[in-house]
């Protein structure tokens, strides 16, 4: 028996093999399946690239996976140039490459110049054991879409110091070009402002991922916010929950930048509308910052030579607590650092009977501020 395919025609054939027997002067007839397949012997992955929707002037790269599907020794030679390019735009990276079991990978970028819908073949040749020659034909889809200009707001912000805490939102909307676009998740958005006004807890939604002093007078904050659904209305995407401060300053800013966005290509440009910041003061004799901050405390009690000394902070940072007598002598000493998000309060204790009576002092010192008290001894 002997099969022979037709030329150029790929896949599984099955037939039926039909034979008749005469056994005893009876005609018997028997029916037996044949299979047979006719292969490349290369299997791409996949046979049409769908590049989906890409945002016009951004570009979106995809694989194409070459594998062997024998044990035969296949080169493949120059690729053909794409007619679309550079729209569709490959990487021949496989010229004279050799394929036996590692599969080789095709990489094809998409950059649509204009709003439309694009179409290419990518001809892949080859030889098999240096003999047979043949062609893989790749077909390529993508689309072009209107660019999307995204506007990020924080509105004014008018504090009152005294307010146990603020919520600052951040406002998001499509002000420019497709507003059809997916749920799309901030990956990074930075936030700077100043450190004597504000200290911040956590997001509405999203996490605070960290916290850093790219300045001596301000503090970065980088956020994560999660599945978010742009469109052409301003709706507020999250908000940051901050303890506000007294402030060495009644004026300042907070600053956005740095935002990335996922998936790639959908936002073409980001603009950022910051926020101007004022601190609701109110003194008699005129409009001034207070000394004191509100994020700091100390406070002391001595009972039988004992004594014990409380602490508040929220700034992240290193903190030292000290006893010193009325000569700058350092009679007692403890560091801490306060990580981001960790505990406020933190107590010491510190036994006094050793000390004669007189004048002594406790500093309390903080990332960006120092706090002195009197303690009188009498025995």
């Amino acid at each position: 028996m002997n099969f022979n395919p037709i030329a150029n025609n790929y896949g599984t054939f099955t037939s039926n093999l039909i034979i008749e027997v005469v056994e005893n002067g009876v005609t018997n007839t028997y029916s037996l399946p044949v299979t047979s397949e006719v292969s490349k012997g290369i299997g791409p992955q996949p046979y049409s690239l769908d590049f989906g929707q890409v945002v016009s002037t951004l570009s979106k790269t995809e694989k194409i996976n070459l594998n062997n599907l024998h044990n035969w020794t296949i080169q493949f030679d120059d690729l053909l140039q794409l007619n679309s390019s550079p729209i569709f735009n490959i990487d021949d990276n496989i010229y004279d490459n050799i394929l036996m079991n590692n599969p080789q990978n095709i990489e094809i970028t998409f950059t649509p110049p204009v709003i439309g819908n694009y179409t290419d073949t990518l001809f892949i040749p080859y030889t098999i054991d240096g003999i047979c020659q043949d062609t893989i034909m790749i077909e390529l889809i993508g689309e072009g879409l209107p660019s999307s200009e995204l506007t990020l707001t924080i509105p004014p912000q008018n504090i009152n110091p005294a307010l146990d805490r603020v919520e600052i939102p951040i406002y998001a909307q499509i002000t420019n070009g497709n507003t059809n676009v997916p749920i799309l998740n901030f990956d990074t958005l930075k936030v700077r402002m100043d450190k004597t006004t504000f200290y911040p807890e956590n997001l509405s939604k999203g996490d605070i991922v960290s916290l850093s002093y790219p300045t001596p007078n301000e503090f970065e904050l980088l956020l994560n916010i999660p599945n978010i659904q742009l469109s052409e209305n301003s709706n507020q995407i999250t908000s940051i929950s901050v303890v506000p401060l007294l402030g060495e300053r009644k004026n300042s800013l907070i600053e956005m930048s740095g935002a990335i966005l996922s998936p790639n290509g959908v936002i073409s440009t980001i603009n950022y509308i910051n926020s101007n910041v004022e601190l609701e003061i109110c003194e008699e004799g005129g409009e001034r910052l207070l000394s004191n901050t509100l994020d700091i405390d100390l406070s002391f009690t001595l009972s039988n030579s004992l004594l014990q000394i409380f602490t508040s902070v929220i700034e992240a940072g290193i903190n030292k607590i000290e006893v010193v007598d009325i000569t700058g002598q350092i009679l007692y000493q403890d560091e801490w650092v306060r990580e981001f998000n960790g505990s406020n309060n933190y107590n010491f204790e510190y036994q006094t009977d050793k000390l004669t009576s007189g004048l002594y002092f406790i500093r309390f010192t903080t990332p960006h501020d120092v706090i002195t008290k009197k303690l009188i001894l009498t025995k």
